[in-house]
């Protein structure tokens, strides 16, 4: 399957990795015509994007405290109304891109520091993940201690073979420096794995916190 080049407006300055496997959580990433390569010079790069990470990393962990009590109560309407309340919504996707522009800024996808904010804006160099919301939502999945459990046992698939990804990606961190570093250039196989790993979690994250309904599938690919 040939990799598709989404443009969503004309401001956009570089074109994004699409979506094409009609899972309603998609995550693109920018295709830069040239990487920063000092972020590629081994060891000294990563330290400095670690350190640079440290007030997101704070503010991701607060964040992460919200939607863990976010999820206390947002079980109820989804549960009376079959309906997804907006406000959590839009929180625990924000949480969702938090932890992927995190990733993609990390492993050097982009080179642009992430968002502090819970929406996408295209055009910035961020990665992205964009939602379909559905017009209502299992009223199963909200049934409190059941639904999560479920979710947790069927799931279990894609938390071993993403947990092996991510030691991969790891591996992979000793060699996607070259061309970088070299060339300007992040591998198109880089694009394929590293992304293709940080796309499939989105998609798990997304059905865990109940942003979708359908099961998340066993694949890399846009």
């Amino acid at each position: 399957k040939g990799r598709k080049i989404v443009a969503f407006n004309q401001s956009i300055s570089a074109p994004y990795g699409g979506s094409a496997t009609g899972y309603p959580v998609h995550v693109e990433f920018p295709i830069l015509e040239n990487h920063n390569r000092f972020y590629a010079i081994p060891i000294v790069g990563y330290v400095v994007r670690n350190i640079m990470l440290i007030p997101y990393m704070i503010a991701l962990l607060v964040l992460i405290l919200v939607v863990y009590v976010c999820q206390l109560v947002v079980w109820f309407p989804v549960m009376t109304t079959g309906q997804y309340p907006p406000w959590a919504f839009r929180l625990n996707s924000g949480l969702i891109r938090y932890v992927k522009r995190y990733s993609s800024f990390l492993y050097g996808l982009t080179d642009q520091y992430p968002s502090f904010s819970l929406e996408d804006h295209p055009g910035d160099g961020d990665a992205m993940v964009v939602f379909e919301p559905q017009q209502t939502y299992s009223k199963f999945w909200a049934i409190p201690i059941v639904g999560i459990t479920v979710k947790e046992i069927i799931l279990i698939p894609h938390i071993i073979i993403l947990g092996i990804l991510y030691y991969v990606v790891g591996i992979v961190q000793l060699v996607t420096w070259i061309p970088v570093l070299f060339g300007g250039k992040y591998p198109l196989w880089g694009y394929q794995l590293v992304g293709g790993w940080i796309r499939w979690s989105a998609r798990v994250m997304a059905y865990g916190l109940g942003l979708s309904d359908q099961y998340p599938p066993f694949s890399l690919s846009e």
